[in-house]
């Protein structure tokens, strides 16, 4: 889809919707700002099965809040996936697995069907760290915390306690809202290459499913050659 709409000079975005949504925007601008320290590590458990459909938002979403593009992926898919809520005809398994990026940034994905959709990120950073629990509700919340500036100097090995820092979350995620801003990215509004992201999400969903196949090892990324020729199903 890249190369064709770059070779007729037609504009693509894919809308990967939690980068167009304030609640994330004002997140990675936490991130970005220092008070956590530089970003590490990322746990986000989903649920709900679906690596090609739910998961590759998520795979997205790590890739834009660590600025960071994917390395290489180990995991495994969901061998015996529940049925299909679209119906018998579609199949798309979850899995859970291991992915590292650039930057020094890792991340674990849990997104097996056998996991009821309740979603989960944890964001670890060398100074703090960010809880974000049952996010798109109403009632969902974000919460980060650091250690104190005056403890900053103190070696990592010392446990302390951390303060609370002030976050306002914005409101939940409207899919309206967001698919707009996609769309004005497409007209230079906003400044996001979800193209090249876009490529880099289907990759890692694709590269699980090479390295369930492969027993769980790893597998570099960006894809190339005969890993590109596999058929992966994504609802």
């Amino acid at each position: 889809m890249a190369a064709t709409c770059e070779a007729a000079g037609t504009r693509l975005a894919i809308n990967h919707s939690r980068r167009f949504s304030d609640r994330f925007q004002r997140l990675r601008a936490l991130i970005r700002g220092g008070q956590l320290g530089d970003l590490l590590h990322v746990n986000v458990s989903a649920g709900a099965g679906g690596l090609g459909c739910i998961g590759t938002h998520y795979f997205d979403l790590v890739t834009w809040l660590a600025d960071a593009a994917p390395l290489a992926v180990a995991g495994t898919i969901d061998m015996e996936p529940l049925p299909n809520v679209r119906g018998a005809e579609f199949h798309d398994p979850g899995g859970r697995g291991f992915v590292t990026y650039a930057k020094g940034v890792t991340a674990s994905f849990q997104l097996s069907g056998r996991a009821p959709m309740m979603p989960l990120i944890q964001i670890v950073c060398t100074e703090g760290y960010v809880e974000i629990i049952g996010w798109a509700a109403p009632g969902g919340r974000i919460e980060a915390y650091a250690r104190p500036a005056s403890m900053r100097g103190e070696p990592k090995t010392r446990s302390i306690v951390p303060e609370r820092i002030a976050f306002d979350p914005g409101p939940p995620l409207d899919l309206v809202d967001a698919t707009r801003r996609c769309v004005e990215d497409l007209l230079g509004t906003h400044d996001e290459n979800t193209v090249s992201s876009g490529i880099a999400a289907i990759d890692t969903v694709i590269a699980f499913h090479l390295s369930s196949a492969r027993g769980g090892t790893a597998v570099g990324l960006p894809l190339a050659d005969d890993d590109l020729a596999v058929d992966i199903p994504i609802t």
